[in-house]
């Protein structure tokens, strides 16, 4: 299925082996979650998410709210930032929680609806106020001290729902060491 050729690319480019805790920033649906779960039964997982009622989802721990309300005493050696950074209000804000989270690594997605594509595919959306090329994306991450290790961008999986494509990235903390 398209979901699970989407999660094979995405393990491609992830340094899962020197990964043990993982948080999902804005865990929606779980889909995430639920695919990082199985695959790496061993791993810690958290969530937050400001529309998820419960404190635990299986086995990840689920924090209730906004990361820019929270306040974390600890760090994840991968963060998971994804379709979340299009719908942020206050980037600024967001990026400045999100970092103390980040101890390795950052993994972000978010959709390119941008250029004539947008008009093109009727790919606009209400609930996106943000819109990224791979370059504006990248910008981002390094303004918050990220150091980005690979981008890429996809094109061929996401037609079905009009999307352009997708941004993928992984980027780290400026003092970690990279393994990737």
């Amino acid at each position: 299925t398209r979901v699970e050729v989407e999660w094979r690319a995405q393990d491609r480019y992830i340094p899962f082996d020197s990964i043990n805790s993982i948080i999902d920033v804005g865990a929606g649906d779980f889909e995430v979650l639920n695919r990082l779960m199985s695959q790496y039964p061993k791993k810690e997982f958290t969530a937050i998410d400001p529309s998820f009622n419960g404190n635990q989802y299986k086995k990840a721990k689920v924090l209730h709210g906004m990361v820019e309300d929270s306040i974390f005493n600890e760090s994840y050696d991968l963060v998971m930032i994804t379709h979340v950074l299009e719908h942020v209000v206050d980037l600024k804000s967001f990026m400045e929680h999100v970092l103390p989270l980040v101890r390795k690594y950052v993994y972000v997605e978010v959709p390119f609806q941008v250029g004539p594509a947008l008009l093109l595919t009727r790919s606009v959306n209400s609930q996106h106020i943000n819109y990224f090329t791979p370059e504006t994306l990248r910008l981002l991450l390094e303004k918050f001290g990220l150091k980005v290790e690979k981008i890429r961008f996809e094109n061929e999986w996401y037609k079905y729902n009009g999307m352009a494509g997708m941004i993928r990235v992984i980027a780290s903390r400026a003092d970690t060491p990279v393994t990737c």
